[in-house]
């Protein structure tokens, strides 16, 4: 476990100009927010908001963070010098890195903290889904073995999923029933399928575009049943939420390619 991260605070940690990492919000969004909140405590003082002009002359660069953790700008590098000469009409001294170096912070920062909750996450669902399934050894002992699984919709409700068919649908009904009544198992698969979300928006190197995967369609891509019935709280196996998410987003990007190839030569 990082002990650095035990440490953060349940927004984040303050970045910057006292800023904080802000799931789902880029640098710039979180900067504005920040601002405002400093602006109403009467905390907004003439170089704090000097460097507020620098920070949100930079706005709308497009970048990535590489695997070196270094940011490669993909384009907008004049508004860098924009940035420079605001800060130099302000008095301020600016470089290109400070400037480069809040970016990657705030999205390296922000993806490690993201990343940690999620993980607290799934090991605490680990727990309830054990519960759960010593629950079921006692009241419907007949189910306990047969392999199911689960997803979660964009309400927050859980689903029962029958991999290979072994259940029926009255035996689903029963588990549906049964799995929807353990309200904290509920609670934090939801708030995995957020953070998961909130992960894509934020880390391309994950391969998958943030605006494929959303809470409205994202049992569709992970089964935390089978994560859990595999114990795959972490890569390895096969059955994790990135390990599965990244597979089924492949083989959607298979078919939809197939049906517009087979829509073409039927054109």
């Amino acid at each position: 476990m990082n002990i650095y991260l035990q440490s953060l605070p349940p927004d984040g940690r303050p970045l910057g100009l006292g800023h904080v990492v802000r799931p789902g919000l880029n640098y710039w969004q979180a900067l504005t927010i920040r601002y405002e909140e400093l602006v109403a405590a009467g905390k907004m003082d003439d170089k704090f908001q000097a460097m507020y002009d620098t920070r949100m002359a930079i706005e709308g660069i497009v970048y990535r963070i590489d695997e070196s953790n270094h940011v490669d700008i993909k384009s907008g590098e004049e508004k860098l010098v924009e940035s420079y000469w605001v800060a130099r009409e302000r008095g301020l001294e600016w470089y290109e890195d400070n400037a480069l170096s809040e970016l990657r912070s705030y999205d390296v920062d922000l993806l490690m903290h993201l990343n940690f909750r999620a993980q607290l996450k799934l090991d605490d669902m680990q727990l309830e889904f054990d519960e759960f399934k010593q629950q079921l050894a006692v009241s419907l002992p007949e189910l306990v073995g047969k392999n199911f699984g689960f997803t979660v919709n964009e309400h927050g409700s859980l689903g029962i999923t029958s991999p290979d068919g072994a259940l029926t649908e009255r035996e689903i009904e029963q588990l549906n029933a049964w799995i929807n009544d353990r309200d904290r198992l509920k609670e934090l698969t939801f708030d995995h399928a957020k953070l998961v979300t909130y992960i894509l928006k934020h880390d391309p190197r994950l391969g998958v575009d943030d605006s494929l995967v959303t809470l409205a369609n994202i049992h569709q891509f992970i089964n935390y049943g089978v994560l859990l019935q595999t114990g795959a709280t972490r890569p390895g196996n096969g059955n994790s939420w990135i390990e599965q998410l990244q597979k089924n987003v492949r083989e959607m990007t298979r078919e939809q390619k197939a049906d517009r190839e087979s829509e073409d030569n039927h054109s």
